[in-house]
């Protein structure tokens, strides 16, 4: 039997499933690195710097081109416009206040809404739309994902126009790091608040230290002055009995220390 005849190709929708895990396995190394990075670089950035970093890599990683990042007000009535990926702007002349209410948005903040992830890979013929700012890069299919906190959303990532469709690995990706993004956001947060409260006892402390002081000094001064004054005391007893003359009073300062 000839040899290349025992050579078989594997069936399309095998290779399909391969290619796929392939695939998944470098977006989860690729996620794995991302983490290991964040955790190093998160020190040297700002609040900033973080979201724009951040977003660029989830941007990458569920192979978008387009991205977002924005905070929650604590209302959960208001979005704080606060970040978009460079290809995002790069083609978009859309003009926005920093402040954006909910009850006036699009379906980009369904996620908010529903308080849970949300893909529409149609996003052209997708529900609850508003329409899209005059100059606003188009979007051909959209993935959000709100990251919550008790029952409150705290931010949302959006990213859009991925090539294929976007699936629940790409939402547990994205999901996975922006937990992580946030478990550094609130340990910054408390860290803030810790360095307050610290700022706050030590000048607490600073106060209390300079009145005990004053009251130190104040102390002193009056030592001093019925020391003086015993002496003064003395002397005028003595000039009396001198003179032949007796006080006609004990010395009041004296106390246990009775005046000769």
């Amino acid at each position: 039997m000839n040899a290349k005849q025992n050579i078989t190709t594997p069936k399309p929708d095998i290779a399909e499933r391969e290619r796929v895990v392939e695939a998944r396995l470098s977006r989860e190394t690729e996620r794995t690195k991302l983490l290991l990075e964040l955790y190093l670089k998160a020190p040297q950035l700002t609040d900033k710097e973080l979201y724009d970093y951040v977003l660029e890599k989830t941007v990458s990683l569920t192979e978008s081109t387009i991205g977002f990042f924005h905070l929650v007000a604590d209302d959960q009535k208001t979005i704080i416009l606060t970040a978009w990926n460079n290809e995002a702007l790069k083609n978009c002349t859309a003009v926005y206040d920093a402040l954006y209410a909910i009850d006036n948005a699009g379906n980009w903040v369904d996620c908010v809404r529903l308080k849970r992830p949300v893909i529409y890979n149609d996003f052209p013929n997708s529900p609850n739309q508003k329409g899209l700012p005059e100059g606003h890069t188009p979007v051909r299919r959209f993935m959000s994902i709100p990251v919550m906190e008790g029952k409150k959303v705290r931010f949302i990532f959006g990213v859009g126009n991925k090539p294929v469709d976007y699936d629940e690995h790409d939402v547990a990706q994205l999901q996975l790091v922006s937990n992580e993004l946030h478990k550094i956001v609130m340990r910054r947060q408390a860290e803030l608040e810790l360095g307050k409260h610290r700022d706050h006892l030590e000048e607490l402390v600073e106060e209390r230290t300079k009145e005990l002081k004053k009251m130190v000094n104040v102390m002193a001064g009056r030592e001093v002055r019925m020391a003086e004054l015993k002496d003064i005391d003395k002397q005028l007893r003595k000039q009396l009995k001198e003179a032949g003359m007796t006080p006609v009073a004990e010395d009041p300062l004296a106390g246990d220390d009775q005046a000769e």
